[in-house]
């Protein structure tokens, strides 16, 4: 039988305990770096998160913002539009029946645009001016009622002008129309 020879040598507990603690540093060095990278990921789509909700609610406030200028512009041209198809009507009123008839219709489709953008009472008013307007042209009455009206009408009109102003939110102090047309 043949023998084998262990040869036993003291241990060299130095060397081992070296050995695992740098087996724990490195094994804790890697558990490390895989948890910051973790949690630097998670900052990071955090950040990216709260970095693409203020651009969309920075884009929201824009897209609201051009939506109202847009607005605004439209309905400052059906007013404008409106108060010339006022002035059209007057000034047809000594004109062939067929004149004074399609500027009363050019009025009343104006008006049908102001009352489907304006507030309520924008549209009330508009209302007020275009019935006045109408009964200023009527012919066979006595120039003193006549002249009443056209007061009348220029008050509402006044009136028109500030509303439609206020909600467009410009100035209101005065009318942009300074023709009396009594």
């Amino acid at each position: 039988m043949s023998t084998v020879q262990v040869i036993t040598a003291p241990t060299d507990w130095p060397a081992v305990i070296s050995a695992i603690v740098t087996g724990v540093a490195a094994a804790g060095g890697i558990l490390g770096g895989a948890w910051q990278a973790a949690r630097a990921r998670r900052d990071a789509t955090a950040d990216l998160k709260r970095s693409l909700d203020a651009s969309a609610t920075n884009l929201e406030k824009g897209i609201s913002a051009e939506d109202k200028r847009a607005m605004r512009e439209q309905k400052m041209r059906i007013y404008a539009a409106f108060q010339g198809t006022v002035d059209t009507v007057i000034d047809a009123a000594g004109q062939r029946p067929d004149e004074l008839g399609q500027a009363q219709a050019a009025m009343h489709k104006a008006l049908a645009e102001v009352v489907l953008v304006a507030p309520t009472a924008v549209g009330d008013l508009a209302s007020t001016v275009s019935e006045s307007a109408i009964s200023s042209t009527k012919k066979n009455v006595d120039p003193h009622g006549a002249i009443a009206r056209n007061r009348d009408m220029n008050r509402f009109r006044d009136q028109l002008y500030q509303a439609m102003r206020a909600d467009l939110g410009t100035d209101g102090s005065q009318p942009a129309h300074a023709v009396d047309h009594a």
